[in-house]
């Protein structure tokens, strides 16, 4: 769970400009923030995951796998793409970590 301080309120992110990055399973719109820390926000829908459970899950494990990101001083919001029913929670795991860390250096230019 992230603390209050490092969560993204969704709202006024919606009015800010921001850079898209997009890969297989996500869809990452980042902005550059005034603050000295990142923030983050994750979207699963339910058309992705029906079981609120299961998107609960998921989100944590992106959560446990952000939460480890260099500090870019920028708001980031992932927005989950991918259909999760047939995949199991490990693999969406390690793809999800495998895209990320792709991403980490394209964000540097964002």
């Amino acid at each position: 769970m992230l603390s209050k301080k490092f969560r993204l309120p969704v709202k006024d992110f919606r009015s800010q400009r921001t850079a898209s990055i997009k890969t297989p399973s996500l869809i990452i719109r980042v902005c550059t923030n005034q603050l000295s820390h990142n923030r983050f926000a994750v979207i699963i829908s339910a058309k992705t995951e029906p079981k609120s459970t299961r998107r609960h899950t998921i989100k944590r494990k992106i959560i446990s796998v952000i939460e480890k990101w260099p500090n870019l001083r920028r708001d980031f919001l992932l927005s989950v793409l991918l259909n999760t029913k047939d995949v199991s929670l490990a693999d969406f795991k390690k793809t999800i970590q495998k895209e990320l860390e792709q991403i980490i250096p394209k964000l540097s230019n964002v």
